[in-house]
């Protein structure tokens, strides 16, 4: 882990050299942050303020929750489970099962095997009901 973590020192160094600041800096602690809690038994959450927009991709951050050494099934955790559990709604929310809430996100690949399909959102169902519809793939 320790070499890990050096290597993304080492990452953060090199792009600060060539004047990238701010966002870097903060995705920088936030991977020795997962390198670190991660391991201790810490859930993960993923989130962003932004909501799900067209302009932002969030591809480039589940690469790094991969890199930082984070596996698919905890990214998706991330994504699903963790966050339900964190805030008390995991009797009816964060997995798929009977009597679960209906909430589903359709991608546009299969995650486990492209990560980066976890940006590629096809639909969004809530409750039953459509709530989001992708553009479709240029």
């Amino acid at each position: 882990m320790n070499n890990d973590i050096e290597q993304l020192g080492e990452d953060y160094l090199r792009l600060s050299a060539l004047g990238a600041y701010g966002s870097f800096f903060n995705i920088y602690f936030c991977a020795v942050t997962i390198k670190i809690n991660g391991p201790a038994g810490g859930d993960i959450l993923f989130g962003t303020d932004v909501g799900y927009i067209y302009q932002f991709d969030t591809s480039e951050e589940y690469a790094l929750m991969q890199r930082a050494g984070l596996t698919f099934p905890q990214i998706l955790a991330s994504l699903t489970t963790n966050p339900a559990h964190r805030f008390g709604f995991s009797d009816h929310s964060g997995r798929i099962a009977v009597k679960m809430d209906a909430d589903l996100t359709v991608f546009r690949g299969d995650p486990a095997t492209d990560l980066s399909a976890l940006s590629r959102v096809s639909y969004t169902i809530r409750a039953g009901r459509v709530i989001f519809r992708g553009t479709p793939e240029q």
